[in-house]
């Protein structure tokens, strides 16, 4: 089955090359860069890497420049959008550019999605977080524990940027509205496919703070999000 891996990226020259390495290894599976208009110019790394691949690779690496910031929902709604009208792909992955996610978990989510169409890559209840500083750690924890109070407390995992799924997902996602163009569309895009019932697996999977780059969560995004969920788990509970 074709694969498409969607990477939303800002400030990731340092990581991005390796980790498009390592995607590579992958059969059948292809890569979407969505550089967010990075300021330390990721796309200008993206472009020159795709340059120097064998005739067979290039194909398979693509990149997409956001001209105006819109975070990274925003990012990673263009690049499913970009594989729905390749119309070539039958799973989509999402994931970070900064090595939280790990790529030894692609092939066994790939497998539950035989079953499922939809799989969350979740750091709770059991997997473990590596390198996070206790104030992370509190605010990850607080925010899913409140997700699951509001929305679904079946789901553990509302927030992990480290996600797979069919294609019939995505195509649902792109005829719905994206009101939240930042980390906080992990929850709404959830929240969405849980509504129309479609069959959501959960998978244990550590996660590793990012050991090159600086990350791109602030104060006032958290406040944001925290907000943000309150809205959404008000339009989940609805009647539409």
């Amino acid at each position: 089955m074709n694969t498409l891996v969607v990477i939303p990226t800002y400030n990731e020259s340092e990581n991005i090359a390796k980790l498009i390495n390592q995607l590579l290894v992958f059969d059948n599976l292809s890569i979407c860069v969505v550089d967010d208009n990075s300021p330390d110019k990721t796309y200008e790394i993206v472009k020159k890497y795709i340059d120097s691949l064998e005739l067979k690779n290039k194909e398979r690496v693509n990149i997409i420049v956001n001209p105006n910031k819109g975070g990274r929902g925003a990012a990673v709604k263009i690049g499913f959008k970009w594989g729905l009208i390749k119309n070539r792909f039958d799973y989509f992955i999402e994931m970070d550019s900064d090595f939280s996610h790990d790529v030894k978990y692609i092939k066994p989510a790939l497998n539950l999605l035989k079953e499922f169409d939809c799989v969350i890559a979740c750091r709770y209840p059991n997997a473990k977080i590596y390198g996070w500083p206790l104030n992370r750690k509190i605010v990850s924890y607080s925010a899913n524990i409140l997700a699951r109070v509001l929305i679904n407390k079946n789901i553990y995992d509302y927030t992990n940027g480290f996600r797979f799924y069919k294609k019939n997902c995505i195509e649902y996602l792109d005829m719905k509205s994206q009101s939240y163009k930042g980390y906080i569309y992990l929850t709404e895009s959830l929240c969405y496919l849980l509504k129309a019932n479609f069959k959501v697996a959960q998978m244990d999977t550590d996660f590793f703070n990012r050991t090159k780059g600086q990350s791109k969560t602030n104060y006032k995004e958290i406040i944001n999000s925290f907000v943000g969920l309150i809205k959404i788990s008000i339009n989940h509970h609805l009647k539409q």
